[in-house]
């Protein structure tokens, strides 16, 4: 038994000596073995390093202490000083969005005051939002418009501006005297060649929406057409404190800008 083992061993050996592969298969083989020789001495060499870093961290002495720096108090100047900027920051902040929310409620109430001069909007509706609103410059409008009931547009004055006709004389003279009157009037001319103090130069004025230049002109009338037209007058005048309102709204808004 045992020799028919060796003579198996011993041709299966030749076989593998004589085949083609053989020289391949040991040159495998080699390289497989040295590179596990190298592995092995990797591994002893790094548990070496490794065990020689230990002992010197053990035997390193320890760094010297250095003293503990205490951290210095600020100067309460320096504190004060960065508190009133803050202070100051925060206060520019706050009149910043304080002028925005007043220029928001100005151009509301201009929106408004355009809406009563064309007459599409109530007078009441803009002294209610006024009213809601604290701020000095809407109580000062509040005030304003208290004596005003009602503001009528431009079309509206001009068919407010009629006289009532004179009654006629009776007597003779009387009539004659009328007669001739109506042909003798002395009236100054204005720039724009319409006589002065006439209704005719009030409805220029309004056709031009210049309410100031009608007053104007309205005061230049015999007194007992200004005496006639005094409903005219009080419409005109209230007309115009609308406007002079609204072109102060309009500069403090520019101002603010």
């Amino acid at each position: 038994m045992k020799k028919d083992s060796e003579t198996w061993s011993s041709t299966r050996w030749k076989q593998w000596r004589q085949s083609p592969f053989f020289l391949r298969n040991v040159s495998i083989y080699s390289a497989i073995f040295i590179i596990f020789i190298l592995y092995v001495f990797f591994l002893i060499a790094r548990n070496i390093n490794k065990e020689t870093a230990t002992d010197d961290h053990i035997f390193q002495p320890p760094p010297p202490s250095h003293p503990v720096t205490q951290a210095q108090p600020t100067p309460p100047e320096k504190n004060v000083g960065e508190e009133s900027n803050r202070l100051t920051i925060l206060e520019n902040d706050i009149n910043k969005l304080q002028a925005t929310l007043q220029s928001s409620h100005q151009l509301i109430a201009l929106e408004l005051l355009q809406g009563i001069l064309e007459g599409s909007i109530p007078l009441e509706t803009l002294v209610s939002y006024l009213q809601k609103n604290q701020e000095p410059w809407a109580s000062e409008i509040v005030n304003a418009l208290s004596t005003i009931k009602e503001v009528k547009t431009y079309p509206q004055l001009q068919e407010l501006l009629t006289l009532q006709n004179s009654s006629y004389p009776a007597s003779l003279w009387g009539r004659v005297k009328y007669i001739m009157k109506s042909f003798i009037t002395v009236r100054k001319i204005g720039k724009d060649g319409q006589p002065e103090g006439t209704i005719d130069g009030i409805r220029v004025a309004l056709q031009n929406h210049n309410i100031q230049e009608a007053l104007e002109i309205f005061g230049k009338m015999p007194h007992k057409e200004q005496n006639q037209l005094s409903l005219w007058k009080k419409m005109a005048q209230d007309r115009l404190t609308l406007e002079a309102i609204k072109k102060k709204i309009l500069l403090e808004c520019a101002r603010s800008n």
